[in-house]
């Protein structure tokens, strides 16, 4: 075959009189190269990639990851979502509780709720890929939530008795984040100020840590934790505070707790004045394999409950994260990110 001048800067007609579009020698040339020739060329054929002046054609495909609070928008500008926070301590048991109702509404185990879809299936799917059998583990672990910016996931859920489908932000806090928190009001400012606009505020406590040798080390930071929420304007006599108990299968069973006089009682007593409401959960979200009788995602239909009912009638806060779209957002965004 013949070869043929030509050149990779559109508009230069080397291959027509031989001429560099530049003036240089045409070995001297970057651009310069020699093709040979093709037998029954196409006039048809596309233009050249690079050519600037053609527009190729590009999709954009959702990930279905986590969300930041700078991309809440992807989900807030489509649905009227409610927004669920969860707070606690490392190792709580947060992102199980997480992943457990996910992975339980996949099989209809909530009588009453239906699985209604997610814009995040990738994000719960991380969330319970060290449960599943194909991770290689003996026991099923769940993994932790390591930044401590908020990362949010979507869900959407459907009564049996209802025909409404409600969507939920739901968002769990990195134990480090609550760790600084509580011993830091700047922490507790700056990372968690958004939480007094969530619909819902969960606080739950390692029902393992609160266990006879480690029940005072728990109490004591739980406390701390809230006073400086308090002190910072994070929960206030407007807060409806949600108290949950995790990891029940270790517990209910145990002589020396008693939930009423070591929990309940001691927290009413210091917050109750300061505080709308604190209610109280049990709950067992992947208890360990046993004969107690505590079945896996134990309490955990009470909570889609108290969710559901808590926010199925309350007006959205004009200030939420959630309502926020257009310019109102871009502001938020803009406070994030400083």
């Amino acid at each position: 075959m013949e070869k043929l001048k030509n050149c990779k800067q559109v508009g230069c007609q080397v291959s027509e009189d031989g001429k560099c579009l530049e003036g240089l020698e045409i070995d001297d040339c970057p651009h310069f190269y020699w093709s040979e020739e093709l037998q029954d060329i196409d006039e048809t054929i596309e233009a050249p990639q690079n050519n600037p002046t053609i527009k190729q054609p590009t999709f954009q495909l959702f990930p279905g990851t986590e969300l930041t609070l700078q991309q809440i928008d992807t989900v807030t500008n489509k649905y009227n979502c409610s927004w669920v926070v969860i707070l606690g301590e490392f190792d709580c048991g947060k992102t199980t509780l997480l992943s457990s109702i996910f992975d339980l509404l996949q099989i209809g185990f909530f009588k009453k709720h239906l699985f209604a879809g997610t814009l995040t299936p990738i994000g719960f799917e991380e969330r319970s890929h060290l449960s599943r059998t194909i991770s290689g583990n003996e026991k099923p672990d769940t993994e932790r939530t390591k930044s401590l910016e908020f990362r949010l996931l979507h869900l959407a859920l459907k009564r049996l008795d209802s025909a409404t489908i409600r969507n939920f932000i739901l968002s769990d806090v990195s134990g480090e984040t609550i760790r600084q928190a509580r011993n830091s009001g700047s922490v507790m400012k700056s990372q968690l100020s958004l939480v007094k606009n969530a619909d819902i505020i969960f606080y739950m406590f390692d029902g393992e840590k609160l266990r006879q040798e480690q029940r005072g080390a728990t109490m004591l930071n739980a406390n701390l934790f809230l006073d400086n929420a308090i002190k910072n304007d994070i929960l206030d006599k407007n807060s409806v505070l949600n108290i949950l108990i995790s990891k029940w299968d270790m517990l209910f069973d145990d002589e020396t707790f008693d939930l009423e006089k070591q929990i309940v009682q001691p927290l009413n007593s210091r917050f109750n004045h300061q505080l709308a409401v604190i209610n109280y959960f049990k709950i067992a979200a992947r208890p360990d394999e046993s004969d107690k009788g505590i079945d896996i995602g134990f309490g955990l239909e009470d909570l889609l409950d108290k969710i559901n009912t808590e926010t199925a009638n309350v007006p959205q806060k004009p200030e939420s994260i959630l309502s926020m779209n257009g310019r109102n957002f871009e502001i938020l965004k803009i406070k994030i990110d400083d």
